[in-house]
């Protein structure tokens, strides 16, 4: 006959298995649940060693890539623990369109990286802006396999350019049909005067669910903190 103390333990016996099945049962979920991944495209073409207004508080001689890198630095440190990013630079110093800096993955595998592939941009070359674009989303799109049942949620590529496309090869009507109905955003940070609607990278944006912005040098880190937080869902 069973006594209290062997019902007390048997009870007790069962809210542990139970308590192990629901903490499994959430960290698959979690697991298979990416919810946010960021893809930076930093243009690096021959225009962005610029040196820009220092005003009365930025030191002289620096640079559209100086300040774009510095603003790209501190919007990633603001990603949370969970969130991935990757970074891309077109041209990159190279003859191809761009170069893969930074792999997509979690954020405090990349900081360093990114950090480190900011600091040694030297600019150069023409602005293969729709090759990279459209590889862009073409590469956040391919992670929709990248596991079975994984559920992905906002996946975004950011451009920061101050040109027209230069170099891709491309007809903008291609690209638009190459990354509409993708379930990735264009957002772009236009600096330099280049315009949005000129450059075609408003109907990028449009057609995204995105959006395009001209900005100021000095006022891009506040463009790419907004956009962060804004893809983030507002949370910070």
């Amino acid at each position: 006959k069973a006594t209290c103390q062997d019902l007390l333990l048997e009870n007790l016996e069962q809210s542990h298995f139970e308590l192990v099945r629901r903490l499994r049962h959430f960290g698959a979920y979690m697991k298979l649940t990416r919810q946010f991944i960021l893809l930076v495209l930093v243009d690096t073409s021959s225009s962005m060693g610029r040196v820009v207004p220092g005003g009365t508080e930025a030191p002289p001689g620096r640079t559209r890539a100086t300040v774009v890198a510095d603003a790209v630095g501190a919007g990633l440190a603001g990603l949370q623990r969970g969130d991935e990013f990757g970074l891309w630079l077109f041209p990159g110093g190279t003859q191809d369109a761009y170069i893969e800096a930074v792999p997509v993955g979690l954020r405090d595998e990349g900081l360093a990286a990114a950090r480190d592939a900011l600091a040694r941009v030297q600019p150069g070359g023409g602005t293969p802006l729709f090759r990279a674009v459209t590889d862009g989303v073409t590469a956040l799109s391919a992670s929709d396999q990248a596991a079975s049942g994984e559920h992905i949620g906002t996946r975004a590529v950011v451009v920061l350019t101050d040109g027209r496309d230069s170099g891709s090869g491309t007809a903008l009507d291609d690209v638009r049909d190459r990354v509409t109905g993708r379930g990735v955003r264009i957002v772009v940070i236009a600096l330099g005067g280049v315009r949005c609607a000129e450059a075609g990278l408003a109907t990028l944006a449009d057609e995204t669910g995105g959006e395009c912005v001209e900005s100021d040098p000095a006022d891009v880190p506040g463009r790419v903190q907004e956009f962060v937080t804004q893809l983030r869902g507002g949370q910070s």
